[in-house]
């Protein structure tokens, strides 16, 4: 269950889906369609279990980490560093997505990057407090495709 629920589809395969519904649709009105179709599905069903395959086989196959000082300074900006590590033998492509306090009120905190094979990469971004407190940072979710 923990590997469905880690799961993640992108935009292409919703728009792939979608061309193929246009075609079972219209393969009602033209019959010859339904073996063209049937074919381009069991070949997209195909590509996404190998994908899955491909993805999960590696256990260890993105590490990702924040790197956060120790006090963050009031009034001025602070540099926050998030740091990527492709263990897969290919070039992948990532959305990282990180969760900051909510007292910064970012919500749309979005990295569309490609990370080549063995490769650490880097990503910086500032921020601003304006409060004195604690701050708690959650997650950093890497969704690779």
């Amino acid at each position: 269950m923990k590997v469905l629920k880690s799961f993640y589809l992108s935009a292409r395969f919703f728009i792939i889906v979608s061309f193929l519904v246009i075609l079972f649709v219209s393969s009602y009105f033209q019959p010859q369609l339904l073996v063209i179709t049937n074919l381009l599905f069991a070949a997209l069903i195909f590509l996404l279990i190998s994908d899955a395959v491909i993805l999960y086989s590696n256990k260890n196959g993105i590490h990702s980490y924040r790197s956060v000082p120790k006090r963050l300074s009031n009034g001025d900006d602070n540099e926050i560093k998030i740091i990527i590590e492709n263990k897969y033998p290919f070039k992948i492509s990532c959305e990282l997505i990180d969760e900051i306090p909510f007292e910064f009120q970012i919500r749309d905190l979005l990295f569309k990057i490609k990370v080549d094979s063995a490769v650490t990469k880097v990503f910086n971004y500032t921020l601003r407090p304006v409060k004195r407190g604690e701050y708690n940072f959650g997650s950093t979710n890497v969704y690779v495709s």
